[in-house]
């Protein structure tokens, strides 16, 4: 019989980013009084980018944060991301506490709802007109100033379903900062500094 051989393969080294991909990531972000660092993690912590630093908004609001840090080099669906996910998670702590006094919830934090939704009286009004009128949808609404808050209560006061305020209000919430992630992109590339 012939003999044939098959031909080895050299172990090639894995490129950086084929490195990268595995695990989950950290966008490790710390929001200081003079400056912004962001830097990006491995699953064992260590970094796989170069540390982002850009000087900290005034007022350090999540839009101005989230633009400075984009502009800033940091990459915008991470950031968008982590936006959206903390952002969502203050308006579950509003709806929450709508829920919980709309099922009897009283003390003081109950007292303390009360008192803020009579405060808001026609806007809380309005709000839970739109929320009879267009359901979840209402919730899109969710990320404007003012308004958005005493929507997310009116939420919680009318009962609405946790599924459907969780997926509209992440929907509004995160375009918003894909908005806000885009326009700076644009800026950045056409040399606009903030």
């Amino acid at each position: 019989g012939r003999m044939t051989s098959t031909p080895t393969r050299a172990k090639r080294k894995k490129t950086a980013r084929e490195t990268q991909a595995k695990g989950p990531r950290t966008l490790a972000i710390d929001i200081g009084g003079s400056g912004l660092k962001a830097l990006v993690l491995d699953p064992q912590g260590k970094s796989l980018d170069e540390r982002h630093r850009v000087k900290t908004p005034q007022p350090a609001t999540p839009k101005a944060v989230l633009a400075a840090l984009v502009y800033g080099g940091v990459a915008p669906a991470p950031a968008v991301a982590v936006a959206t996910v903390g952002n969502v998670l203050g308006s579950l702590t509003v709806y929450l506490l709508g829920l919980w006094v709309a099922r009897g919830g009283a003390g003081p934090l109950g007292r303390w709802v009360q008192r803020r939704a009579a405060q808001e009286g026609p806007r809380l009004e309005r709000a839970r007109v739109r929320l009879a009128t267009w359901g979840g949808p209402a919730l899109l609404l969710a990320w404007l100033p003012v308004v958005g808050d005493v929507v997310v209560l009116a939420a919680g006061l009318v009962r609405l379903q946790p599924a459907s305020f969780l997926v509209f209000v992440s929907l509004g919430k995160g375009l918003r900062y894909l908005v806000v992630a885009l326009s700076v992109l644009a800026a950045r590339h056409t040399g606009i500094s903030p």
